[in-house]
């Protein structure tokens, strides 16, 4: 019996069957690097934090449940990528593709708010979504590629919350 099990082990860890919850991705230092340096020429940003000590990136799928910013996120079916700045760490759900230009475009929007949050305060974090989405959507117009954003929809989710009102 446990010989049995020892055989699957290896059959499913040989087929690339992943454990739950996430796991390192690929090596993309290259690549990494590269956008790190697209970042620095196309903003005001500072990405010497980047450029010297990388995110971690990790890879995760769809229900997975993250340790992210001291609270739980359950990834969304949706979800393209997510960056904990508590952690240094950027997620991308298993369906990235280092081939696909938009996802290329989602690994850019999470370095640079590593940048943003390495260097600059901010009222709360999702003030740093218009930025991130600015220099997204540049990214992807220098590849021929409308980004095809909803700009109201992100203004307004760029908002800090207002306090509490009787």
């Amino acid at each position: 019996m446990a010989r049995a099990l020892l055989l699957l082990a290896m059959l499913l860890s040989a087929s690339g069957a992943r454990a739950d919850g996430p796991c390192p991705a690929p090596e993309l230092a290259s690549l990494v690097a590269d956008l790190t340096a697209w970042i620095e020429t196309n903003s005001a940003l500072d990405t010497a934090g980047i450029a010297t000590r990388p995110p971690e990136i990790m890879l995760c799928a769809p229900q997975d449940t993250l340790a992210y910013g001291g609270d739980s996120l359950i990834v969304e079916d949706d979800m393209v990528a997510a960056y904990d700045r508590s952690s240094r760490r950027i997620y991308l759900v298993e369906r990235w593709d280092i081939s696909a230009p938009r996802a290329i475009a989602a690994l850019l929007h999470e370095l640079v708010h590593a940048a943003q949050f390495d260097t600059l305060e901010w009222d709360c974090h999702q003030a740093a979504e218009w930025q991130a989405y600015r220099l997204q959507a540049k990214w992807l117009a220098e590849q021929g590629i409308d980004a095809g954003f909803d700009w109201g929809t992100i203004a307004l989710r760029s908002l800090c919350p207002s306090g509490v009102h009787p």
